[in-house]
């Protein structure tokens, strides 16, 4: 069967066999492409200008996430930070939030937020809804994860943003109590009337894309369910 343009990006190429190490360089490849249109690696390293060991000014960039001391050794790794969102369907419609905050202020955004340590990614989705909206549904199912880039206060921040989805919800707008502080509003948007250019994050895109994939198709992700 002849695979549709979306399906091609994102399943990967079974011909195609490559080993781990230029596995790993295509990421590092991406990731510095992505830093790049945000300012570069320059950017987040202008953020760090001693070594956190012996206060060194000599600390340098090595690569997109990880610096060092020439005077210690100490190496500092800026390691990618995970985050989790809820795409969450009524009547046919999915909730969209607008951002009080920057970054993307006043963009459409799903619920969501980076997971806390010692935190699971569905519990984060889950807590992150709550604090948004005042509530959140009582079953999610793993969607897909993407690749992104938070840019904040001049750093970029490379993350894995985790997706759930949660389908079959009947919810009307006196079910949420809104965090003024993160939300400025929300509203149902049709499927069919997605604002694909006023979403905040290329993430938020990619899953939103992936989910109405599948419900176009009539084939839903096979995934565990959590509560």
């Amino acid at each position: 069967m002849k695979k549709t343009k979306e399906q091609n990006e994102l399943q990967p190429d079974d011909s195609t066999q490559v080993s781990s190490d230029a596995y790993i360089r295509s990421l590092e490849d991406k990731m510095n492409h992505a830093l790049e249109r945000l300012g570069g690696i320059g950017a987040a390293a202008s953020a760090f200008h001693f070594c956190p060991s012996c206060g060194s000014p000599k600390l340098y960039s090595v690569r997109s996430r990880m610096w060092k001391c020439p005077t210690c050794g100490f190496e500092y790794f800026h390691n990618v930070a995970t985050a989790a969102g809820i795409i969450i369907e009524s009547r046919g419609a999915i909730l969209m939030l607008r951002r009080h905050k920057d970054p993307m202020k006043g963009k459409f955004a799903l619920p969501g937020g980076f997971v806390e340590p010692g935190e699971r990614a569905e519990d984060a989705a889950l807590r992150e809804c709550y604090e948004e909206i005042g509530w959140s549904p009582a079953h999610i199912n793993f969607l897909a994860t993407f690749p992104n880039v938070y840019q904040y206060q001049g750093v970029p921040y490379a993350t894995c943003d985790v997706y759930f989805f949660s389908r079959g919800n009947i919810v009307d707008f006196d079910d949420f109590e809104l965090d003024p502080e993160e939300t400025e509003s929300l509203q149902f948007v049709n499927v069919t009337a997605i604002p694909w250019a006023d979403i905040a994050f290329e993430s938020a895109v990619r899953a939103l894309r992936y989910f109405l994939l599948h419900e176009s198709i009539g084939i839903p992700p096979q995934m565990p369910d959590f509560e």
